[in-house]
């Protein structure tokens, strides 16, 4: 299955988003985050875009056996804010019910969605349990 295989369902606001030229290869999921998902910004909002993307192969996989990648691409001033995890981390965090992760996973709209993306928005609940969730957001 190609990673880049876009199956979009973007709507990009009419304020200054990271553009999608900048993502890193191999992006499978990217939206904007924060006010700018909900229609809720104000004159002195940013527009935040989060995204998870797939490591090469090479990085991940070869004779000296299974790597674990942890990258996290940031992306600030000059450019529009943005920050892309490496998807192993991606699911690492959303699996401890970080909310700024799971975000990513319950928004309306993608600024891009691969077919590899619209899986992991797919099993979005498989990443929530009471615990994680009780741990995640009461500390």
């Amino acid at each position: 299955m190609d990673n880049n295989e876009e199956s979009p369902s973007a709507r990009l606001p009419e304020t200054e988003a990271l553009n999608p030229a900048d993502f890193p290869d191999n992006t499978i999921l990217a939206g904007m985050v924060g006010s700018t998902a909900y229609g809720l910004t104000t004159s002195s909002s940013d527009v935040d875009t989060l995204g998870a993307y797939v490591a090469p192969t090479e990085k991940v996989l070869g004779l000296s056996g299974h790597t674990y990648t942890t990258n996290t691409i940031v992306f600030s001033a000059p450019q529009p804010d943005g920050a892309f995890h490496e998807l192993g981390k991606y699911c690492t965090l959303a699996l401890k019910a970080n909310p700024t992760i799971l975000e990513l996973l319950f928004l309306p709209d993608y600024v891009y969605c691969s077919k590899v993306g619209a899986e992991l928005v797919s099993l979005r609940t498989k990443f929530l349990s009471s615990v994680a969730v009780v741990n995640a957001y009461g500390g």
